[in-house]
């Protein structure tokens, strides 16, 4: 469907399908305000849990897995064999849609074309995925922000495992878990004087590594029982499905006030936790009908070159149609989803395929 190709590896419909989640709940969230005024006014305002918690819960399921799987069958040379191949399939996972998107918008901004700034962080730092480590940035490339927290996840963790493993892959990984869970709700304490209203909440307690890393964390909590206690990981998937929905319902539901602890120190924790809560009864869910699998399958694995691409979309949008925009706002929202797909596409088919078929030989 669309030119888009699996790997040939057999495919979880349940991961599938919350990814496809994710990537609408990403893409209509920075796309809804078009309808603001309209018929559909209601779903502008309407409650929704933030796509990106439900990536780096997947991503910390998935790698954390291959990190277990690697530590309990490989020892000392080969383990660090099998963390270096872990690298190169990451970099050429996540490298090449990034860097040219990067180039795109330091490219669009330098020339006017859309609107941003590079005052906030110098480039080099955009190029090494560290703009946003300790410290927030803004006014450019802003749907970047979520991929240093998955990179730097991605790098550490197997480190991590490594330097506990003289006990043992799960009490390394829970060891490591721990760590980073306590380090994130430590830092976001530290920072919380910053976060004097929501712009300066979300870039510095929603929005840089050292304040949640935790969020992939819960996804490895989950690896581990899905790995070392696989009947538990069975028996319990409904319970945890239904724990799941109710705090992701609290999440959604329950006001917040700025300043508080809630926000600064739950908050950003309740859609990860509900989400790692649901990967049991998703992870059993294999098979879906063929029509649905389909589209379901395709628009997962579009979904990171989609995720890179909608808010492009969005300031192209609004800086050159903005008239348009504010008379046809349903108009302009399908536009928008139209021109996201446009370029997800050519990113897909020009950089993301060919970097993932080299991916697959290694």
């Amino acid at each position: 469907m669309l030119g888009v190709v699996t790997d040939g590896k057999p495919r979880v419909f349940g991961l599938d399908f919350l990814r496809a989640l994710a990537i609408f709940f990403v893409v209509h969230g920075h796309g809804r305000h078009f309808l603001s005024g309209t018929t559909f006014d209601f779903i502008v305002g309407a409650p929704l849990p933030h796509g990106v918690d439900i990536f780096f819960v997947l991503s910390g399921f998935l790698i954390g897995r291959t990190v277990l799987r690697a530590a309990d069958e490989h020892a000392g040379s080969a383990y660090l064999r099998s963390t270096f191949r872990l690298y190169l399939r990451t970099a050429l996972r996540i490298l090449p849609n990034y860097m040219v998107l990067l180039a795109a918008n330091y490219a669009l901004v330098a020339t006017g074309v859309i609107e941003g700034n590079f005052d906030s962080k110098p480039l080099w730092r955009f190029a090494t995925l560290t703009q946003n480590l300790f410290t927030p940035f803004y006014d450019f490339f802003w749907e970047s922000w979520s991929l240093p927290v998955q990179w730097w996840f991605y790098l550490c963790f197997p480190l991590l495992v490594l330097l506990f493993r003289r006990w043992g892959g799960l009490k390394a990984a829970l060891l490591s878990a721990l760590m980073v869970i306590a380090s994130s709700l430590l830092y976001r304490i530290h920072v919380a004087d910053q976060a004097v209203d929501y712009f300066w909440w979300d870039v510095w307690v929603r929005k840089t590594v050292a304040a949640r890393s935790d969020s992939i964390y819960y996804g490895v909590l989950a690896a581990c029982l899905c790995r070392y206690a696989p009947d538990l990981w069975h028996r319990c998937r409904w319970w945890c499905l239904a724990a799941g929905g109710v705090l992701l319902l609290a999440a959604c539901t329950i006001p917040y006030e700025m300043g508080s602890h809630y926000v600064n120190l739950l908050y950003p924790s309740l859609g990860p936790l509900a989400f790692s809560l649901m990967l049991p009864a998703l992870d059993h869910w294999r098979q879906a009908p063929p029509a649905l699998s389909g589209v379901t399958t395709t628009v997962s694995l579009l979904s990171y070159s989609m995720f890179l691409t909608n808010l492009l979309a969005v300031q192209l949008l609004d800086t050159h149609l903005s008239a348009f925009a504010s008379r046809h706002g349903v108009a302009a929202y399908l536009l928008f989803w139209l021109v996201t797909l446009l370029g997800t596409l050519v990113l897909y088919h020009l950089i993301e395929r060919p970097a993932m078929k080299l991916r697959q030989r290694l």
